[in-house]
């Protein structure tokens, strides 16, 4: 496994914990407490974060470099910046419950 490729699992790890653990999520500037996630996960209304970085690995490849969980479209989201080889930085998100890919700009 290239090192870079363990760093991004290390991070993904990590941040996924972090999702759960910490008061990192926001909503329209406002921020959600960490039990909203900790419980829109627990009781199935979002997919876990490592499902999301799975769907935009498969798709677009590319290093995980920030990731929200923001309150649109009339539900939740999954933001999910990838820094591409080119260079390039992508913005994916993904509903947080389907994990359809609902929007990337480039």
């Amino acid at each position: 496994m290239k090192l870079s490729s363990w760093i991004s699992l290390v991070f993904a790890t990590c941040f996924g914990a972090a999702v759960l653990a910490s008061p990192a999520v926001q909503a329209d500037g406002d921020k959600l407490d960490q039990e909203r996630a900790r419980e829109a996960v627990l009781k199935g209304e979002i997919e876990p974060l490592a499902k999301a970085l799975k769907v935009v690995d498969k798709e677009f490849g590319g290093e995980v470099i920030e990731v929200e969980l923001e309150d649109e479209y009339g539900g939740l989201i999954y933001e999910i910046k990838v820094l591409q080889k080119d260079g390039r930085v992508l913005e994916v998100e993904l509903d947080a419950k389907t994990l359809k890919i609902l929007d990337v700009e480039h």
